[in-house]
Order: structure tokens, then C-alpha cells, then sequence
């Protein structure tokens, strides 16, 4: 992650592991990660 904004997202992270705070994402995120993951990998 990039700081400076890796502290507070870890901070955030946690929260939501602990079920303290509820965390969403958007429908967009997954093809996102797709993107991003297939990238380096090629189309294979």
C-alpha cells in the first residue's frame, strides 16, 4: 500500500476484522482486482 495512507487503512482493516465496524465495497472492486491481478500475468 502507499503512504501515507497505510496506517489508517490497516487501522480500518482491523475494525472490520474485529466486527467492530461493517466494511463495503463497490462492484467495481472485483473486476478492478481482476484487472490488476491479470496484468502482470498476461491473458493466459
Amino acid at each position: 500500500m502507499r503512504q501515507p495512507f497505510y496506517d489508517h487503512t490497516d487501522q480500518i482493516f482491523t475494525l472490520i476484522e474485529q466486527q467492530k465496524i461493517e466494511g463495503y465495497v463497490s462492484a467495481s472492486t472485483f473486476t478492478d482486482l481482476f484487472y490488476i491481478l491479470r496484468k502482470p500475468r498476461g491473458k493466459e
